[in-house]
């Protein structure tokens, strides 16, 4: 297959998360060089969307499955911490689903639009 085929199917998948993303809580897309370091605008919330095969490792997978199910049948939700040791300064990040934050703080306000900044 041609690498370049190859680079235009991953930015339209990359182009489709961000409106995914942007429709799933009520946000605009940044269309490319529009938006600075932000892919997606959600007040309160600033998004930069990450996707791809190798973005997700086995570990995060397992770690949330395993919250998951530690939370089955409770109030909680489910949330992953996840520590960072590269480099001489540690980094800790919060991973939940899609679905439990949306719960959590509210859906799309308008499930109409595409997600795009006009």
């Amino acid at each position: 297959m041609d690498r370049a085929k190859i680079g235009r199917a991953a930015k339209a998948r990359a182009k489709c998360d961000e409106r995914d993303i942007a429709k799933a809580l009520g946000g605009t897309r940044y269309p490319a060089d529009t938006g600075g370091l932000l892919d997606v605008l959600a007040e309160p919330f600033g998004v930069q969307v990450k996707g791809g095969s190798t973005v997700v490792t086995e570990v995060i997978r397992q770690g949330m499955a395993e919250a998951v199910a530690g939370c089955h049948g409770t109030a909680l939700t489910p949330l992953l911490a996840v520590v960072d040791r590269r480099g001489a300064r540690n980094q800790t990040y919060i991973i939940l689903r899609l679905s439990d934050f949306l719960d959590l703080h509210g859906g799309a306000v308008d499930s109409n639009t595409n997600g795009d900044v006009e």
